[in-house]
């Protein structure tokens, strides 16, 4: 065959958020999302919590790696990750993401297929779990907020055999082996009919717009984030080269 293992890893971005009001009843609907941190928030006289408005809002796709008190999200995350430890998840790093309103992600090791889905579902449960015990909503949701960056959930790939791995050649685009480029065709050919999978509701396409670093060109790229397959930068070290799937959502089922 050509390769006995693949390896996956998924990362799940989210939004964190104060409060959730919606409903949709015969005679009229809405919903109404707040956020200590939201950039409308910025001529409000109190912060939701009920205090002063102390300032200190995350521009719209200006919240990537912003440091306290415009992270406001920090303790938490904390606790968050402190959690995913205790359940077995070897994490990598946490942070506030590009997105106003507490957008975060916090990555952890790859495995191998069956066990990277167990694993998104058990972070997703931890995640939302130790937020509602703080006070706080978490939603994976593609695209909550209209005008900002959506929440993606872009998966890591590679494919190894014997114990190497079949993705690297350092004389290839992006450093990338022929195996890895027709791998990646795949991906692209199939994709229309991936994204009922990976995509399967409504708001996943109001993520898949221009303007806001999400995947829009059927193409592949090392550094384009615009790019439906990306190729990370990651040094010369042949163990790390992947593919990452930009396109996936955590409103799909992994299975």
């Amino acid at each position: 065959g050509i390769a006995d293992t693949a390896y996956f890893g998924a990362e799940a971005e989210f939004y964190i958020f104060d409060s959730i009001r919606y409903d949709s009843a015969m005679n009229g609907a809405f919903y109404e999302i707040e956020s200590v941190s939201g950039s409308w928030n910025t001529g409000a006289q109190f912060d939701p919590d009920g205090k002063l408005n102390r300032g200190y809002k995350v521009r719209n796709k200006g919240g990537y790696f912003p440091v306290a008190p415009y992270d406001h999200y920090v303790d938490l995350r904390d606790k968050i990750s402190t959690n995913l430890q205790n359940a077995g998840f070897e994490l990598e790093r946490g942070h506030h993401e590009v997105g106003t309103a507490g957008q975060a992600e916090i990555n952890y090791k790859f495995g191998t297929l069956l066990g990277a889905a167990d694993d998104l579902q058990l972070f997703k449960y931890i995640v939302k779990n130790t937020a509602w015990q703080e006070g706080k909503s978490v939603t994976f949701m593609p695209k909550p907020l209209f005008g900002d960056n959506g929440s993606g959930m872009h998966v890591h790939q590679s494919l190894w055999k014997d114990g190497k791995p079949l993705f690297h050649d350092e004389a290839g685009y992006g450093g990338l082996s022929d195996l890895a480029r027709h791998y990646i065709g795949g991906i692209l050919h199939h994709a229309p009919s991936l994204l009922a999978f990976t995509n399967p509701t409504v708001n996943s396409y109001h993520r898949l717009v221009p303007g806001y670093e999400a995947p829009i060109n059927l193409v592949y790229s090392q550094r384009n984030r615009s790019a439906a397959v990306r190729i990370p930068v990651t040094g010369n070290n042949p163990k790390a080269k992947r593919i990452e799937f930009r396109a996936p959502d955590s409103s799909g089922n992994p299975y």
